[in-house]
């Protein structure tokens, strides 16, 4: 009896233990979890400030990313770059509804974005490269010819932009566009022949301009037709 009574011991001991190692491993793994989630927005605001500078820009600042994965919900606030002296990019809010569903058949879909507060800078003076926001892009690079059976796709359901400037300057033209109020909906390259629908209200410097119309933008002969 007395040998019997120490194996039970001996097995609950062993028991109490295994059922520790659990819990610390579950915890280990929230805690882990947490931190993840936790530092996840940091990680993105360091690329994206990498990948502005590196294509560009001296120097940029972040305010603050949030980003909720399981509503794949995105907010980035206060961004600001600058090439030299120029501002050449601000945002003040940006939000975005992302759906995860679509991505497993190579399809990226914005349900909703909304841009509030932005200057942005587009600058060709320079014939060579288009900088757009400080961002340079290469004028003379050929555009690489896609196999629509295996490229990702991309739809925007909605795009709202309130008071937001955009400055356009080259050689002959510094022009500002003033936009009080933009809004997109339905534009997709999933579906290029269903025309996105277009509403803008703003001032193009000084002369206020109201724009209103249907865009096909995935098409080879696409355009945009409305009233102005």
């Amino acid at each position: 009896m007395k040998i019997s009574g120490n194996h039970q011991r001996q097995s609950n001991k062993q028991m109490l233990l295994r059922r520790r190692g659990v819990q610390v491993t579950l915890l280990s793994l929230a805690v882990i979890f947490v931190l993840v989630l936790t530092l996840l927005p940091y990680g993105m605001s360091y690329q994206l400030k990498q990948w502005i500078e590196t294509h560009g820009n001296d120097r940029v600042s972040i305010e603050n990313i949030d980003f909720n994965p399981f509503t794949a919900t995105l907010s980035l606030h206060q961004l600001q770059a600058r090439k030299g002296d120029a501002i050449t990019l601000s945002i003040n809010k940006l939000d975005l509804q992302l759906a995860w569903n679509p991505l497993w058949n190579r399809h990226i879909v914005v349900e909703a974005a909304r841009l509030k507060g932005a200057k942005l800078l587009i600058d060709q003076r320079d014939d060579a490269s288009l900088k757009i926001g400080g961002i340079s892009l290469d004028a003379e690079q050929p555009i690489k010819s896609t196999d629509t059976k295996t490229a990702w796709q991309f739809s925007l359901n909605r795009l709202e932009i309130i008071a937001t400037s955009i400055e356009y300057r080259d050689t002959q033209i510094n022009s500002r566009l003033h936009i009080e109020e933009f809004l997109i909906t339905s534009l997709s390259s999933f579906s290029p022949q269903q025309p996105a629908a277009l509403n803008l209200q703003g001032k193009l410097d000084d002369a206020p301009i109201k724009l209103q119309g249907e865009l096909l933008a995935f098409t080879a002969g696409g355009g945009f037709e409305g009233s102005l």
